[in-house]
């Protein structure tokens, strides 16, 4: 949680004392404790967690990645996806590609919701600031940010009818 809790508390422009007033701290300990998450000295409870991201503006979710320290933690990531949720790796022509074995699942949706909003930015009907706040507020269940409006942009119609299935 330590460098994502960092990186979104900096994305957000509020300093560790305004996030840490903002969830209960006093202004004596605010910054103190903030940091204290931020090196990893410390681990904030459930209760704390849900509370920091609900003061940056952001799910739960986006606080918590896996350690990817470097290419080869990616790769067991990758590994433990196949074993969980079905991830597989294909060739199409000249590209390596990650592919849901079931297309009718949750998961699949999720990637659908995520390849959407990613379309919508490649065409310009939103910028990266909207984009990244989708990313960082997505929660599957939740109906905010979900699937904007792509009717008007031929452009959008065209990226992604080419390449959903």
């Amino acid at each position: 949680m330590n460098s994502r809790l960092k990186y979104l508390r900096t994305l957000r422009g509020i300093t560790q004392r305004q996030l840490g007033e903002a969830v209960g701290f006093s202004k004596r300990s605010a910054d103190i404790r903030i940091s204290q998450y931020e090196s990893g000295d410390r681990s904030p409870k459930a209760q704390l967690k849900a509370s920091i991201a609900k003061a940056l503006n952001v799910s739960p979710y986006a606080l918590f990645v896996p350690n990817i320290a470097d290419a080869n933690s990616l790769m067991h990531l990758l590994f433990v996806l196949e074993d969980t949720f079905g991830l597989s790796i294909a060739k199409d022509n000249d590209t390596v590609c990650l592919r849901l074995r079931d297309r009718n699942g949750r998961i699949y949706q999720m990637l659908l919701d995520w390849y959407e909003q990613a379309a919508l930015l490649s065409c310009g009907k939103i910028d990266r600031m909207a984009y990244d706040e989708w990313r960082y507020s997505y929660e599957a269940d939740q109906e905010t940010f979900k699937s904007q409006d792509m009717e008007g942009s031929a452009a959008c119609q065209e990226i992604i009818s080419e390449e959903l299935p």
